[in-house]
């Protein structure tokens, strides 16, 4: 039996009983490195819902009085995604979220007589977002680490990261260029 941190309602611990065929030691390092457990739903949740909150109000300190203008409220002058953007994004990330689960529970076959010290993967699998467009997707004028994608990659990254998921970003644009059929070639 491995004690599960943080699972359930609350922070209430409970018990975990190991499958034949799993190890405890991987089980109980990936406790402890993730803060919960990357194969319950509302672990998963929990520790994404609290690297956003994080994320968040650092985006709130890089806007300061512009954050509510831009992101909240019925007059947010920034609504950069279709409904049917929102689904793919949704679907793509169910996906990563499986994947990185299935990676999980492979990790997890394995024999721990061996006496070898054991650590959890850093991460499971990988997200990348990768931007493209003309010079002001580039971040020409502009320092390349002060890119909206690398803007994006900085903020994104410790939320992803705190399920398992690595995130990649990459910025491909270029100036002189649209945003569509040039990009995707």
């Amino acid at each position: 039996t491995v004690k599960v941190i943080g699972t359930g309602d609350g922070d209430a611990s409970s018990s975990l009983t190991c499958q034949p065929g799993t190890c405890p030691d991987r089980v109980e390092s990936r406790l402890k490195a993730y803060h919960g457990d990357l194969l319950s739903r509302h672990d998963l949740l929990r520790m994404a819902r609290i690297a956003r909150d994080n994320m968040e109000e650092s985006i709130r300190k890089d806007y300061g009085d512009y954050y509510d203008a831009i992101f909240e409220g019925s007059d947010k002058t920034f609504d950069p995604m279709s409904p049917v953007s929102v689904e793919r994004l949704k679907r793509k990330l169910t996906i990563k979220v499986l994947e990185m689960q299935i990676r999980v529970l492979k990790e997890d076959e394995c024999d721990c007589s061996a006496g070898k010290e054991v650590k959890a993967d850093d991460k499971y699998t990988k997200y990348v977002w990768a931007t493209g467009g003309h010079s002001s997707a580039a971040g020409h004028g502009n320092l390349f680490n002060e890119s909206y994608t690398a803007y994006m990659g900085r903020d994104a990254r410790p939320v992803f990261g705190a399920i398992g998921i690595e995130f990649e970003d990459r910025n491909y644009g270029m100036g002189g260029t649209a945003s569509a059929a040039e990009m995707s070639l």
